[in-house]
């Protein structure tokens, strides 16, 4: 599991595009985005640094809180 930061992700909105952005390229990703705190927990078979250049991407850079596998 992944867990990121997300200072830009503000509302509901913002979630739904990260969740759509990584299940695009990984469609059995498991995402939970939370606008209210900030954070994404995520399992995916993306590594750590392609969620991390995909988030930035979308405009929504993010940093890496926990990282287990």
């Amino acid at each position: 599991m992944l867990e990121l930061e997300v200072p830009s992700m503000t509302c509901g909105g913002c979630a739904g595009a990260i969740r759509r952005a990584v299940t695009a390229v990984d469609p059995e990703a498991v995402v939970d985005a939370s606008a209210s705190t900030r954070r994404v927990q995520l399992t995916t078979k993306l590594s750590k640094n392609e969620v991390l250049t995909l988030l930035e991407r979308i405009g929504h850079p993010a940093e890496v809180l926990q990282a287990s596998r």
